[in-house]
């Protein structure tokens, strides 16, 4: 079997007794994950004698999340502004993916004119972690720094009593959290609240509820509830009924391919198919052909609407 090892020389082991560092803990994967992960030793023991290995991905996606988006205080007016001024036919058309160009055109936009915040994920707070437990941590963590630095026997017998008075005292904080927390009960406390502060004690984020999804004033939370929901809702946005004119008017121009005006006695019909071989200069097989081309196929679909006789009716 082919395995590649991962560490890069750091220590790994701490002897608590002659605070000598060793490289015990060994971390291997497959061949084609070992450029996709870094290896980094932490620099804090928490209590223990093996330092904990943390492995990132190298394309930093698992570092943050999406960034929060508010729409409700989007300045739509300089979105439209900005996006008629950088919207143009010549930046597209000339780009090596015009559907590429068009899309970050838009998202650039938009990013100016909607703010956003940066989502972190956020280290949860247990209730038992006082003021005594952080300044138990940072004496452990002094310590323990200078075992690094000078592993004699005077600093090594102090880390030692450092070490275990911070886990008497985090031991101490959690039991008479957990009492504190058994005596506040009664037989009229939710079980939301109950399991809420359980997953805190034990350092769990609480998974959110989605609370935009309502129907009569009422939390819809089921699959099938939610799917049902979000089906009719698209339904009913979608119906012609709700559309203003100007956008069937240009539905039916981009949809079905018609133009305005009339038709000239004796002048042959314009169907769907000739309007199509106008603006692609290409026939039916040779467009079946070029669809199987992804990226062919939308810089054809782009350059074909923009070369439409009438993209928006005016």
């Amino acid at each position: 079997m082919d395995l590649c090892c991962l560490n890069d020389k750091s220590p790994t082991y701490l002897h608590l007794s002659s605070g000598k560092l060793s490289c015990l803990d060994l971390s291997v994967c497959d061949p084609s994950l070992v450029l996709d992960y870094e290896w980094k030793v932490h620099d804090d023991l928490h209590g223990s004698d093996h330092f904990p290995v943390v492995l990132r991905p190298t394309d930093g996606e698992g570092d943050s999340l999406p960034d929060r988006l508010y729409y409700d205080k989007a300045d739509w007016s300089f979105f439209t502004t900005k996006i008629r001024a950088e919207l143009q036919e010549e930046t597209v058309l000339k780009s090596k993916d015009p559907a590429d160009a068009l899309t970050r055109i838009v998202l650039d936009c938009a990013k100016a004119a909607v703010p956003s915040s940066t989502s972190k994920p956020q280290v949860p707070r247990t209730p038992w972690f006082n003021a005594e437990c952080r300044e138990a941590r940072k004496s452990r963590k002094r310590a323990q720094r200078r075992v690094f630095r000078r592993p004699e026997s005077d600093s090594v017998r102090t880390h030692q009593q450092l070490r275990a008075k911070a886990r008497y005292v985090f031991k101490k904080s959690q039991r008479k959290s957990w009492r504190d927390f058994c005596s506040s009960l009664t037989s009229n406390t939710p079980k939301k609240k109950v399991w809420r502060v359980l997953k805190r004690i034990k350092g769990k984020n609480a998974c959110p509820t989605f609370h935009h999804l309502k129907l009569s004033d009422a939390l819809v939370t089921e699959k099938k509830a939610v799917a049902n929901l979000l089906a009719s809702t698209i339904e009913q946005n979608s119906r012609s009924a709700n559309k203003s004119a100007r956008f069937l008017k240009t539905k039916n121009l981009l949809g079905q391919g018609t133009v305005e005006g009339g038709r000239k006695r004796g002048r042959q019909r314009k169907s769907w198919y000739d309007n199509i071989k106008e603006w692609t200069d290409m026939t039916l097989p040779d467009l079946l052909v070029q669809a199987e081309d992804r990226v062919a196929w939308r810089r054809t679909s782009v350059s074909s609407a923009l070369r439409s006789p009438q993209r928006l009716p005016k």
